[in-house]
């Protein structure tokens, strides 16, 4: 299962790579029409998410732990290309808490989220953008706790005890369903693309109950639900535009990207 989940994260981030890549051509024509012609962005991503971690939080407090907020930071990238009105793309988020510490313990508990967007212009104009997404992918939380410190002689005897020991892995299916809104404006200069900055605000479902964990391929059972559903909000800063001139002229795109070839600066080259 977690091959699985290491090749779907991996087609994840190459299905948001091409549409990192964007369109071949740009100036008006790239945005004329309404978005008709392809267009693609690519962003980096900042902003806060809530997920349901509390029976993860009983098990510490059980054990002497310290509870974890619900509310994470949220780090991610992502790529979104249209085709008309159609988007498709990718993401990753990763997700940060503080470290919990006590006079002898301390834990530590993170989280990532990977999916494959799909969704379609509502609007669509040469400066703003909105559009429904759904996403289908999947999550991994991290948990590690233990004590600040171990002495010596134990550390010897049982090296599992060493504080940076392997943490605990759990794998999870989660659906995104969210809504985008950018804006962009031409780079200065009259260099080519585009700059964008927008809002990304949804709800992530985690349907599966799963009480499965893992450390070193090893499976352990009966344990907490991480539960990475809830709601986030997440700035997004990024740009649009053509491909590199090499990438552009391969053969297989040369029919596509005659005109991007030919690009000055500033418009393209009739």
């Amino acid at each position: 299962m977690k091959k699985l989940f290491l090749y779907a994260l991996v087609a994840t981030i190459m299905f948001s790579s091409a549409a990192m890549a964007g369109s071949c051509c740009t100036g008006k024509k790239e945005y004329g029409h309404h978005g008709k012609m392809k267009d693609g962005t690519h962003y980096f991503m900042l902003g806060g998410a809530l997920v349901g971690n509390g029976e993860v939080n009983n098990s510490l407090t059980d054990m002497g732990y310290g509870e974890f907020s619900r509310y994470g930071l949220s780090l991610g990238f992502g790529g979104i290309r249209r085709y008309r009105r159609y988007i498709r793309g990718g993401e990753f988020e990763g997700l940060f808490w503080r470290r919990n510490k006590t006079d002898n313990n301390e834990s530590r508990f993170s989280a990532g989220r990977f999916f494959s967007l799909h969704g379609f212009s509502l609007v669509s104009t040469p400066n703003v953008s909105l559009y429904p997404l759904v996403g289908i992918g999947g999550g991994v939380t991290s948990l590690w706790a233990g004590p600040r410190d171990v002495p010596f002689d134990s550390a010897l005897a049982i090296p599992s005890q060493l504080p940076e020991s392997s943490p605990l892995h759990q794998l999870t299916f989660l659906i995104d369903l969210g809504l985008g809104l950018h804006f962009s404006h031409p780079m200065p200069r009259g260099k080519p693309g585009r700059m964008t900055i927008g809002l990304r605000a949804g709800y992530i479902l985690d349907p599966v109950d799963n009480g499965r964990w893992y450390r070193n391929s090893v499976r352990l059972t009966d344990g907490p639900d991480s539960d990475l559903s809830g709601p986030y909000v997440r700035l997004t800063l990024g740009g649009s535009g053509m491909r590199n001139r090499k990438e552009c002229c391969r053969p297989h795109r040369r029919g596509e990207c005659k005109k991007a070839c030919e690009m000055k600066k500033g418009g393209v080259k009739k």
